[in-house]
């Protein structure tokens, strides 16, 4: 659809310039990761892990194990972060502008 088409992009805000600075914005901690965590990210690099800041939005590894288990076309599969994420991508993919819509929130 070309409303979703024309969405723009999200960008990360910008670097502080000094480096006294803490930049919150973007859900960064400005404190290291505890022993645990930190031992894990270790073993994960040793591994041939990759790490990124965020993970694959479109969570493609659990798209194909979900395809491959239910014999499924990976296209016809959604993946969410709960019932209201699933709920609003749908009602993005289906409601066009100016409808009414009455829809669940997090409070």
């Amino acid at each position: 659809r070309p409303e979703l088409a024309d969405l723009p992009s999200y960008v990360a805000g910008k670097r502080p310039r000094n480096a006294d600075s803490v930049k919150l914005s973007s859900n960064e901690v400005p404190f290291p990761p505890t022993p645990a965590v930190a031992a894990a990210l270790a073993a994960a690099v040793a591994q041939g892990g990759e790490l990124n800041r965020y993970p694959d939005m479109s969570c493609a590894q659990l798209t194909a194990a979900l395809a491959t288990y239910e014999n499924w076309d990976p296209a016809g599969i959604v993946v969410g972060n709960g019932s209201t994420a699933l709920i609003e991508k749908f009602l993005q993919a289906v409601v066009t502008p100016g409808g009414d819509v009455v829809s669940p929130w997090r409070s």
